[in-house]
């Protein structure tokens, strides 16, 4: 048996009866998407994160067991992916949710479909008897965490991918410096499924995306709304991704020190806007000489600055083909 807790686990207000219900079971426990804070790495019965963008230890636990009690996830594609007839194919589906519609999706089909709150099912859980474990449980349990040990997320070859770092090694670096209590928000692309999959979390520690809206530009606005919400007491890291954190409308110019009617909404063509955005390449990100000089931030600003010419190029020859388009 396993156990893979969704979002609705914090959603429902029932977290707190969740870890004690799982510990009362003591069996593996399996995260999805966007829910991976409900259960720190360390966890003795931390099991991996299952999913198209998962970790391979997480989807060989929920591939290979007989029963999969799904607590408060939809399990959308991402979870599930295009051949949801595979799975978890071997096992007996119980999937609690709150909203009907979702249990009657025509994609994974519940072998026993539970409409209901977490905030009253969890509870009431805890209140049935229940003898503990069975040593083939403990037996289970230990297989199930071996996978996680054995399948990293991040390689021993990744630390030697030189001369650029490794974007995995990247986040494993960053998560490895992180507090208790720290809120990680990230953005699409990279951001959030390299982070999603690598992200050694600590107790306390909060992480998610815009799951389901993929809004490019979310990161930045959303880390904003983490600080007003927590008070400013909480130390809050944003991850930009796709899209980045400056989104603008086409024919936008950042402002600058030599041309300040640079601000001015422009009517240009989009080759245009692709020259704004060369130009941003050099002043997207202030950084100090202490900083530059490490290795890490060297093999960062490299990156940067190469996908920054990439976009440029990129935007540059579809203004061309949309020029020669129009002359045709």
């Amino acid at each position: 048996p396993v156990v893979f807790a969704g979002g609705g686990v914090r959603l429902s207000g029932a977290y707190a009866d969740f870890l004690k219900l799982i510990d009362k079971l003591g069996i593996p426990v399996v995260t999805g998407w966007n829910a991976h804070d409900v259960l720190w790495n360390d966890h003795p019965l931390y099991c991996g994160r299952p999913g198209t963008v998962g970790d391979r230890g997480g989807n060989m636990v929920t591939q290979s067991a007989d029963l999969l009690l799904i607590l408060g996830s939809r399990l959308n594609i991402r979870q599930v992916s295009y051949n949801w007839k595979s799975f978890a194919r071997e096992a007996y589906k119980i999937w609690v949710d709150i909203d009907p519609v979702e249990l009657a999706k025509p994609t994974v089909i519940p072998d026993m479909p539970v409409v209901a709150d977490l905030a009253d099912l969890i509870p009431a859980l805890l209140g049935r008897l229940y003898t503990g474990p069975t040593p083939g449980h403990s037996e289970w349990l230990e297989w199930a965490r071996e996978r996680v040990f054995n399948f990293p997320a991040v390689l021993p070859e990744y630390r030697r991918h030189g001369p650029s770092i490794h974007p995995y090694v990247a986040m494993d670096e960053l998560f490895g410096q992180l507090d208790e209590e720290d809120v990680v928000v990230t953005g699409n692309g990279s951001a959030c499924v390299v982070s999603f999959q690598t992200a050694n979390l600590k107790r306390g520690q909060r992480l998610w995306t815009n799951s389901g809206c993929a809004t490019m530009g979310y990161d930045l606005p959303a880390a904003i709304g983490v600080w007003a919400a927590t008070g400013g007491e909480k130390r809050i890291i944003a991850i930009a991704g796709d899209g980045c954190h400056e989104p603008r409308p086409a024919g936008y110019r950042r402002p600058t020190n030599k041309s300040p009617a640079a601000s001015a909404p422009s009517a240009a063509s989009t080759s245009t806007v692709s020259s704004s955005w060369r130009s941003n390449a050099s002043t997207f990100s202030p950084v100090t000489d202490s900083m530059r000089n490490t290795p890490i931030m060297e093999s960062a600003i490299e990156s940067s600055s190469a996908g920054w010419r990439s976009t440029s190029a990129g935007m540059a020859a579809s203004a061309k083909l949309s020029r020669s388009s129009r002359a045709h």
